[in-house]
């Protein structure tokens, strides 16, 4: 399991690296950060997005997630995630287009005690997810996005879904 991991860790990190030297021309806003509305309001995930352009098509994307309680997440106590991977998007004209995104993620769930849910420790994920980033102007996004995620240690798959707003610059 950990060798899956790491095998696709290091492709994650060899596609962002092959991106970065590629000469091609990056749109004027190069950062954007966000906040996934739909995990906030439904699940009381408070969390937040940074994706960084290298090329026209590929970027670097990351989150952090905290949930304090809630009875929609597999443990009931408090909990954190972060997630890091690559997004690659199609056809690009002002950052409106479709993309897919591969990331990892690690999480750890906390019962009311605070002690470590059994199983829960640091379990580590794989994510994919396709979805569009459109603009609302040329300061403004939002996206849209459903997926898969996949947790290593125990197997199981859970859908993800976005709905995204932000700033971008």
């Amino acid at each position: 399991m950990k060798t899956r991991f790491h095998v696709v860790c290091g492709l994650v990190l060899m596609v962002a690296c092959t991106a970065a030297s590629a000469n091609e021309q990056i749109v004027a806003s190069k950062n954007k950060l966000g906040v996934n509305m739909l995990g906030l309001l439904l699940l009381g995930d408070v969390n937040g997005s940074y994706e960084r352009y290298l090329t026209r098509q590929i970027s670097l994307v990351a989150t952090a997630h905290y949930v304090a309680s809630s009875k929609y997440v597999a443990a009931e106590g408090e909990g954190y995630r972060i997630t890091g991977g690559v997004r690659v998007y199609g056809n690009i004209e002002n950052w409106n287009s479709a993309f897919f995104e591969l990331k990892t993620g690690m999480s750890r769930y906390n019962d009311d005690n605070g002690q470590a849910v059994a199983g829960q420790g640091a379990p580590l994920s794989l994510e994919f997810y396709g979805g569009s980033s459109n603009q609302f102007n040329d300061f403004l996004f939002y996206e849209m996005k459903l997926g898969l995620i996949r947790f290593v240690r125990s197997g199981d798959v859970t859908p993800g879904a976005g709905f995204a707003v932000g700033v971008q610059f």
